[in-house]
């Protein structure tokens, strides 16, 4: 603490001089564009004559004297050197090491704004563009650069912070600089800037276009006493992040920070862009104007559109996201209409959702969200947000195997995610809580998860969430999830498919959490010595009651754990179980580990394979069985596209409880008009007596390819038809028999099965073309014979 202190005040003590150093120009009210988009560049000069101030003795240029940067930085003195670099692209990641030098373009000397953006320092995606970490001082001064393409300083595996600079202990002036197109993935951000207890100088910036996977797309601050010139000041707009897009400041900061920009996202203060404990927000302008109004967003829309309508929608996301005006007074909607979503389609990830707006697809076939295994977090809820669904869709292919979450949520209050399909995702969690130890509890928040599938992913935990009063897993699939094989999973409620953790032991509110109707099938794991981890469901730490009604476990699959497991670490567990089914599961049904504190689990009316020898239990456990439970081959109907449905004559049928009540709660109350029969099914899925039983599925092909041209030849039109195995973005194109491209037919996500299109040639001219289908799944041709 004492060593802070003592650099703190180095800091404060030479304020002054690296404050006149600034006064190369003054910023006025002339705005000038500086990207061909338009939306960036607010560097101008007022009035007042420009006047160069005189350089100390020790000057130096770059590359005259020094061949690179970061050479001239570590070959001059390190107190009170200047180095001056030419216009130019120099592709290095600099390191301060302590040495407080003023580091400059020409701009400096010859006061023209166009040197900063013709001198460019670019990260090269190999980490920050510029690091400050051993102390230094105000006198330590960046101007007059680019700053551009870097990808964070590396904490740990994975863990990147400070896009574009990394300041940690440390107090530099930073001015007249462009900060942009930098990137983290770290769990704390910064994609502009990262400042941990590093009370910066900031002085007539522009923070544009960076990400942050994290919090802080364009300045993150951790307890830093940041001074922002009032004068000269600073522009921060449209950054992207997964929570307070432009700034944010840490709550468990000690201290308050005072903003002061000339051009925010936003001229008002809104906690979608900034956010955390502050003593002054002045912001002078606004780059967007907010609107309220449903919009419409499609992938081949324009963000220079209304997007008032489907007729006019816009292109991008988070520009919707950006500029959607809501409150709980005027809930909106941002529609996505039917397309792929995608970074090589312009989308940008993550998407920082908004209390009250919600996210609406055509449906879950039409509008995709493909990440294209690019971007570890898809979107993010870590504001406390409201009110508000995500449907209709689906969610594809994120790709990070590490502390990443997919789906990051806070203590969100009326969070729906519904009717999504779930697929081809790698991550430690993929949608999982949010929750620092030092965060303020909050009563009422509530997620509910309904109508999903969750199928065919790759994560230690697709679904880990339980830091919520309410939760409500309804009529979801969780099918074919495996478990990173790199990972340690002696992780605390681990499960390849979903995990429930009951909130904090000091959590100050009752909650309730509930499964219900949801089938687990075929989630495997291949761990040898990790008996915490549970293929379908785990289970911790309830010390209130969770219900777990309706739901299918089968052919679950694991060398050492069970299909569901639970464990207590801290507090007594109580789970009960009603019209459930569990078969065919290895090596285990249950996995229950009581040897810390005790755990109860009730039962009623369930089909359980193995009453004894399919239950691993540690401890001493207390199992209550009441009335209804037994074990018998359940009688799957084994085909279409729910194989785990009941065929005529199973013993499910009308054996369930429609009513249960335990100590006085009510676990099981459904009316006649809610199942058929008797009496409700064991299981997920209620036979129905007027059902017919499904065909069998047409078979897939197994590979992509051409089936047929016909005719061939042909005169003006023929019909191609084609097959794929699975879902993909596909490329149909024609080429002249010399390998020139004609025409792309086809540039499209195309569903699995055959194809078939009517191809007109009323444009081309006789003679033997070939026609190209590829994908990731692989690439047929065929020759194709016009003839007029």
């Amino acid at each position: 603490m004492q060593s802070d202190i003592l650099m703190h005040e180095s800091c404060r003590s030479s304020r002054t001089k690296a404050k006149t150093q600034t006064l190369g120009f003054n910023l006025g009210q002339k705005e000038r564009i500086w990207f061909a988009n338009a939306l960036v560049g607010l560097f101008s000069v007022t009035a007042l004559f420009f006047q160069p101030l005189n350089l100390p003795a020790g000057t130096y240029h770059v590359p005259v004297d020094f061949q690179t940067i970061q050479m001239a930085i570590d070959g001059v003195s390190p107190e009170g050197d200047t180095v001056v670099v030419a216009p130019g692209t120099y592709i290095e990641n600099i390191d301060y090491h302590g040495r407080n030098i003023f580091l400059t373009s020409l701009h400096y000397l010859e006061g023209d704004e166009n040197y900063i953006e013709q001198t460019v320092i670019d990260g090269g995606q190999n980490g920050s563009v510029v690091t400050f970490r051993e102390g230094e001082e105000r006198t330590a001064v960046l101007s007059g650069f680019t700053i551009t393409n870097g990808s964070g300083r590396l904490y740990g595996d994975a863990y990147t912070r400070g896009g574009g600079i990394f300041a940690d202990e440390t107090c530099p002036s930073i001015i007249n600089c462009l900060i942009t197109g930098n990137s983290c993935c770290g769990i704390s951000g910064g994609g502009g800037i990262y400042a941990l207890r590093a009370p910066l100088y900031l002085s007539n910036l522009i923070i544009t276009r960076n990400n942050a996977q994290s919090k802080g797309g364009g300045l993150y601050s951790g307890s830093s006493e940041i001074e922002m010139d009032p004068t000269n000041r600073c522009s921060i707009f449209l950054n992207e992040a997964g929570a307070f897009n432009d700034i944010y400041h840490s709550f468990n900061s000690d201290n308050y920070l005072a903003i002061y920009l000339d051009t925010a996202t936003v001229a008002l203060q809104d906690d979608y862009f900034i956010g955390g404990v502050f003593e002054t927000v002045d912001i002078l302008y606004g780059k967007l104007e907010p609107v309220q109004h449903d919009l419409w967003v499609s992938p081949d829309g324009n963000d220079n559109n209304s997007g008032y309508s489907p007729d006019d929608p816009l292109k991008t996301i988070t520009f919707a996201l950006h500029i959607i005006d809501a409150d709980s007074l005027h809930p909106l909607t941002i529609n996505l209409l039917s397309g792929v979503y995608s970074p090589s389609g312009g989308q940008s990830f993550p998407l920082n959702l908004r209390s009250y707006v919600s996210l609406i697809g055509s449906d879950r076939e039409n509008t995709i969200i493909d990440l294209e295994h690019s971007y570890p977090t898809v979107m993010a809820a870590m504001d406390m947000e409201k009110d508000y669904s995500i449907a209709s869709m689906s969610i594809l292919n994120t790709n990070r195997p590490d502390f990443f979450n997919g789906i990051a949520i806070e203590q969100n209050s009326g969070l729906v995610l519904e009717d999504i399909l779930f697929s081809g995702h790698e991550a430690t969690h993929f949608i999982s809580h949010y929750y620092p130890n030092w965060m303020t509890l909050v009563d009422n928040t509530s997620l509910t998860i309904r109508d999903c599938d969750f199928i065919d992913n790759h994560c230690i935990r697709i679904v880990g969430v339980g830091i919520h009063s309410e939760v409500l897993i309804q009529n979801c699939r969780f099918e074919n999830s495996t478990p990173l094989e790199d990972w340690d999973p002696e992780w605390e409620g681990a499960s390849s498919a979903l995990g429930l953790v009951a909130p904090p032991y000091d959590y100050p509110y009752p909650f309730n959490h509930r499964i219900e109707k949801c089938v687990f099938t075929n989630n495997a794991a291949n761990y040898t010595n990790y008996f915490h981890f549970s293929t379908a469901l785990n289970l911790r730490d309830y010390r209130y009651p969770l219900d777990i009604v309706n739901c299918t476990f089968a052919d679950n699959s694991s060398l050492v754990s069970g299909c569901l497991g639970a464990i207590s670490y801290a507090t007594d567990n109580e789970v009960r179980l009603a019209n459930c089914l569990f078969w065919d599961n290895e090596l285990y049904e249950f996995y229950i580990d009581a040897s810390t504190h005790p755990i109860t689990m009730q039962f009623s009316h369930n089909i359980i394979q193995d009453m004894e020898a399919g239950m691993n239990l540690i401890g001493n456990p207390e199992l209550i069985f009441h009335e209804g439970n037994f074990s018998a081959d359940p009688l799957f109907m084994d085909s279409g596209e729910h194989p785990y449905q009941l065929a005529e004559g199973s013993p499910a049928i009308d054996a369930g409880t429609a009513f249960w009540v335990v100590d006085g709660d009510t676990v099981v109350n459904l009316s006649p008009d809610q199942y058929s029969g008797s009496a409700p099914d064991i299981g997920a899925y209620e036979f129905d007596q007027q059902a017919v039983t499904p065909e069998e599925p047409p078979q897939l092909p197994d590979q992509l390819a051409i089936s047929s041209i016909h005719p061939n030849p042909f005169n003006n039109s023929t019909t191609i038809t084609f097959a794929l195995p699975r879902p993909d973005q596909v490329e149909l194109s024609l080429y002249n028999i010399t390998g020139q491209l004609v025409d792309v037919i086809i540039d499209a996500w195309i569903g699995a099965g055959e194809h078939s299109l009517q191809f007109s040639a009323d444009d081309f001219a006789s003679g033997v073309y070939i026609v190209s289908l590829k994908s990731e799944l692989g690439r047929d041709s065929r020759l194709l014979t016009l003839v007029k």
